[in-house]
């Protein structure tokens, strides 16, 4: 019956979600890290350690929103460890949103790159639907 249907998912189905999901996570690791091997490398810490904390994971909440809390947080630690070593500077707005994000609860659905997408793109279809 339907109890059956909240047990948790198996490697194999959880795996099968992460890689739909995961298309739509590396325009995001993209947009973080401004580089494609970083946002390669980036994605895959992302996907293993969700995969590692699969029993963390929640079904029926966001696995999109989950996944970007995993990448927003990896990019952050692996910023943090950057800055330490000195070995990158970044006198772009990234570390503001960082900063905001990080100070901001941690289990925010939906990350303060994706909010600024979303409002641009509600403010241009506003713009296209006002009345004159």
């Amino acid at each position: 019956g339907q109890n059956q249907q909240i047990e948790t998912m198996t490697a194999l189905e959880f795996t099968y979600h992460i890689g739909k999901v995961s298309k739509s996570l590396k325009p995001f690791a993209m947009k973080l890290t401004r580089d494609y091997e970083e946002a390669n490398d980036l994605l895959q810490d992302t996907l293993l350690k969700a995969f590692t904390n699969r029993d963390k994971y929640t079904e029926g909440t966001n696995l999109k929103a989950w996944l970007y809390t995993i990448m927003k947080n990896t990019f952050i630690t692996n910023y943090q460890r950057m800055v330490r070593k000195n070995t990158f500077i970044d006198t772009s707005d990234n570390l503001h949103y960082i900063n905001s994000m990080e100070s901001s609860t941690d289990n925010l659905a939906i990350s303060a790159f994706a909010m600024n997408d979303i409002n641009r793109a509600v403010s241009a279809l506003e713009d296209a639907y006002k009345t004159p």
